[in-house]
């Protein structure tokens, strides 16, 4: 079953975010790496939005906590109207329900499902449930859940 796998970018001292802060875009080597090192493609780039599909959850979730330390690494050297902040939702077999997720989470979280949730539970991470909420796109509530990787002491 696929995982997919929505992305946004902002940075709040810019409305525009200059280019060599802007990795989330299609082209961006960073964002390509990690697709390529966790197994998944870039599907489309709909404005500031990237859709990625993943063949497994586990391998989607990965990639969004890699893409999530990669900004914040990047963002230690980057002065406040240069950081960028990501928000992310991920979902199985349907890009609508994790569009509704990424739009739900705040920007530097990740947003994901009950499904994403059960195939993807790990010794390094934790999970926090937010909410359930009723969307009137889809047929069924959606569970939503925050991922947040566990620092090592």
């Amino acid at each position: 079953m696929p995982a997919f796998l929505l992305v946004t970018s902002r940075t709040p001292g810019r409305t525009k975010p200059p280019p060599e802060v802007d990795f989330v875009d299609a082209s961006s080597l960073v964002l390509e790496g990690l697709l390529r090192k966790h197994g998944g493609a870039l599907v489309r780039s709909c404005g500031e939005i990237s859709v990625c599909e993943f063949p497994l959850a586990p391998s989607a979730l990965a990639c969004a906590l890699a893409l999530q330390a990669r900004c914040a690494k990047d963002n230690g050297a980057r002065k406040d109207p240069d950081r960028v902040f990501l928000r992310m939702g991920l979902h199985v077999t349907d890009t609508r329900a994790a569009e509704l997720l990424l739009e739900a989470a705040p920007f530097g979280r990740i947003y994901l499902s009950r499904e994403i949730h059960a195939q993807s539970q790990g010794a390094k991470l934790c999970f926090v449930a937010i909410t359930l909420e009723y969307f009137r796109d889809l047929p069924e509530p959606l569970e939503i859940f925050e991922a947040i990787q566990r620092v090592e002491a």
